[in-house]
């Protein structure tokens, strides 16, 4: 499923199968410590796998939705460079064309254009299409291009309301989408623009 992941992990020498309804690497991490907390509480594995299995996201957070043309991976929530990163290797893995939408990643101090750089980066080869979205953003869509995406698929907007007004121009039928960026951004109004 690509909406979920099933992992083996060692514990005291036998090997168990684990499953989580929710994607990245990043995650998979995040289950093993819940794993080894659970055990020191002396919770039954078979607890640990059982709560791990009915875990919910919080929404706006690597939250899958297909609808009838496209795909939108919603991570609306909240954005760092690390996060964006992760949640461009996730997009990365599908085989339909992908688009990144991504926004300003706030509260980054003097760190501000080295991380968005470091995004930008990130996106060769995890994005077919790069649309950014804010002041600040400007610099990921910068970096990729320098990195050898083509300008023709890199699209950038100063706010949400005029890629609002572009986007369905850009995105195609079988699109996965991709949308993360810093919460005061609330480019969950994206999201909500391509449910429609």
């Amino acid at each position: 499923e690509e909406d979920s992941v099933t992992f083996t992990c060692i514990i005291d020498s036998n090997k168990e199968e684990v499953y989580i309804p929710t994607v990245g690497k990043h995650n998979i991490y995040n289950a093993m410590a819940a794993i080894l907390v659970g055990i020191s509480l002396g919770i039954t594995i078979d607890e640990i796998k059982e709560g791990l299995k009915n875990y919910k996201a919080t929404k706006m957070r690597l939250d899958i939705v297909k609808n009838n043309d496209i795909t939108i991976i919603n991570d609306a929530y909240n954005a760092s460079p690390d996060s964006m990163q992760a949640a461009l290797g996730i997009l990365g893995r599908y085989s339909e064309r992908k688009v990144a939408i991504l926004g300003d990643m706030f509260e980054m101090g003097d760190m501000a254009e080295y991380g968005h750089r470091l995004v930008g980066k990130s996106c060769i080869g995890n994005t077919d299409v790069l649309i950014t979205i804010g002041e600040i953003s400007k610099f990921i869509s910068d970096e990729a291009k320098n990195m050898g995406l083509g300008a023709n698929n890199i699209y950038h907007f100063e706010t949400k309301e005029e890629a609002i007004e572009k986007i369905e121009n850009i995105i195609n039928t079988k699109d996965v989408v991709l949308v993360k960026a810093s919460r005061g951004m609330k480019l969950e109004k994206i999201v909500e623009y391509l449910n429609k």
